[in-house]
């Protein structure tokens, strides 16, 4: 038994690894598997322990790698994230795994799933292809003149000057490998192999300044499970570094979230304003008794139209915070999550809709209400009460279904992805967002600019200099009912559009819904 350069034995860790022997107690080992040639007999400890045994004194008998996956995914759907892995970078060396899935003393109540992957960091080559060496002759020291008459030589890229420059490259890949697995399977969660400094000036030079906010935090530092079981200070400290930067999380995105809605007032009021100053424009044109043919202002009332109209477009794309918020959480549910979501939320609404009816039932009939109406209001109310019943009990168990999912999104973890999709979608919407305000301008300009016109042409007794002046009274109410007439079509029109828009506006949503 060769003791190796740390001292730890390679058939004692790949014990660990694999919960046998004095570490089964542990548990948490979720699935095993391994590459080794045929003399070891599908053992790796056997294979192990000949490395512990063959390999030169002070040699390195084995690597191990330990990478995080996904706490999103199942078990089956990470073990395609790892078949990726050894496929691309174990395909030539012998190597144990184990899959390790248990709640831990750092993770926050969370599930930690993480690989631990053991192996040679001889190379096969191909003369083991052919015929596989014995294992005192594989950790032999390699022989280049005679390949046979030596160990299979151990790679370079694990051992030589280059090697931190192969294990950045590695990192990027594995992190591209979970995003691909992740959106595959439809979770809108991210991983990103770069450092939080680099993720920060990334943001930074995309103008996302509250994401660089966000990313402008002090990395943890890693805890052995020794010094957890001491409760060492690094692991007090850790904690109350994670805590602290929690609620610097929370913090940011709350204040977001406030000024998004203060933003939404202030357009949402704007818009309102202008819609009213438009009705009062169109009463006052129906008002008054000339300038039907005034040209400038049939122009400026067109301009108006369709000022509002891009507005409506513009409003229907916008995705504002408490929206967002939404569509953040529902990308985290999953499709069993999003239909006891669908259920609950609808009984819900189903349920408030019968409590507001049954508010009317209870006002006074009016005073020549005969007993016949007095009875079916009675029979109406008794009807309601049966019915509000029934909804409570079925929200009742909408809740409790969805109760689950809840606790899901609750947690630390998905909370904090939740948060980063949240800023996502507010910054995906700037664009939107900015197009809106300036539509909304538009539209206010274009209202002001036909006040202005109606003001001045009602200063000219009512008569444009531009337009004919009606020479008898007959003239002017044949005028004033074509304005009106005009101006009833007009809204019509209008109420037809705004009909119309909101569908558009609903099939748009369906569809960014259906797509995501």
């Amino acid at each position: 038994m060769q003791k190796g350069v740390d001292g730890d034995f390679a058939f004692s860790h790949v014990q660990y690894i694999n919960r046998e022997a004095a570490f089964a107690m542990r548990g948490g080992c979720m699935a095993t598997g391994h590459h080794l040639p045929h003399w070891a007999e599908n053992s790796p400890l056997k294979f192990f322990h000949a490395a512990d045994r063959y390999e030169r004194v002070n040699g390195e008998r084995y690597k191990e790698i330990v990478f995080s996956l996904p706490n999103e995914l199942t078990l089956e759907q990470n073990r395609e994230i790892l078949d990726a892995f050894l496929a691309r970078y174990m395909q030539n060396h012998y190597y144990a795994w184990a899959i390790h899935e248990k709640v831990g003393a750092m993770s926050d109540g969370v599930r930690h799933p993480h690989v631990h992957l053991m192996f040679s960091t001889r190379e096969i080559d191909d003369v083991e292809r052919r015929q596989e060496r014995a294992p005192e002759l594989f950790f032999h020291r390699a022989n280049k003149k005679h390949p046979e008459r030596g160990g299979c030589p151990k790679s370079r890229r694990w051992t030589g000057a280059n090697r931190s420059q192969f294990l950045f490259e590695m990192r990027e890949a594995f992190a591209r490998m979970q995003n691909e697995m992740l959106e595959k399977y439809h979770i809108p969660a991210h991983v990103d192999h770069r450092s939080l400094a680099v993720q920060k000036m990334a943001a930074e030079l995309r103008g996302d300044l509250v994401l660089a906010e966000l990313l402008d935090r002090m990395p943890e530092t890693a805890v052995t499970p020794s010094a957890i079981l001491r409760e060492d200070p690094v692991v007090r400290q850790q904690k109350a570094l994670r805590e602290a930067q929690r609620k610097r999380l929370d913090k940011i995105t709350a204040r977001e979230l406030a000024q998004d809605e203060a933003r939404e007032k202030r357009v949402m009021d704007a818009m309102d304003a202008a819609v009213n100053a438009q009705e009062e424009l169109r009463d006052e044109l129906l008002s008054m008794e000339a300038g039907v043919e005034d040209a400038t202002l049939s122009a400026l009332l067109q301009k108006m139209e369709r000022a509002r109209r891009d507005m409506e477009v513009a409003s229907a794309a916008v995705l504002w915070g408490r929206q967002a918020l939404e569509e953040a959480q529902l990308d985290f549910l999953g499709d069993e999550g999003r239909e006891a979501w669908t259920v609950m939320t609808s009984l819900q609404r189903e349920l408030v809709q019968a409590q507001d009816f049954e508010d009317t039932l209870y006002h006074p009939l009016p005073e020549d209400a005969s007993i016949e109406d007095e009875a079916v209001r009675s029979e109406l109310q008794l009807a309601m009460i049966q019915r509000i019943a029934d909804l409570e009990k079925r929200c009742d168990v909408a809740e409790k279904a969805f109760a689950p999912f809840r606790e899901k999104l609750e947690r630390p973890g998905t909370h904090k992805q939740i948060q980063y999709r949240l800023h996502t979608y507010l910054f995906q919407n700037e664009a939107a967002k900015a197009r809106l305000e300036k539509s909304v301008d538009a539209f206010v300009d274009a209202v002001q600019n036909a006040r202005v016109r109606v003001k001045m042409m009602s200063a000219q007794s009512g008569i444009p200099s531009t337009a004919p002046r009606p020479h008898t009274q007959s003239a002017q109410k044949n005028a004033l009912r074509d304005l009106a007439v005009a101006a009833l079509i007009a809204k019509d029109e209008e109420e037809e559009r705004d009909g119309t828009w909101a569908l558009i506006a609903e099939m748009e949503k369906d569809e960014m819904q259906s797509d995501r």
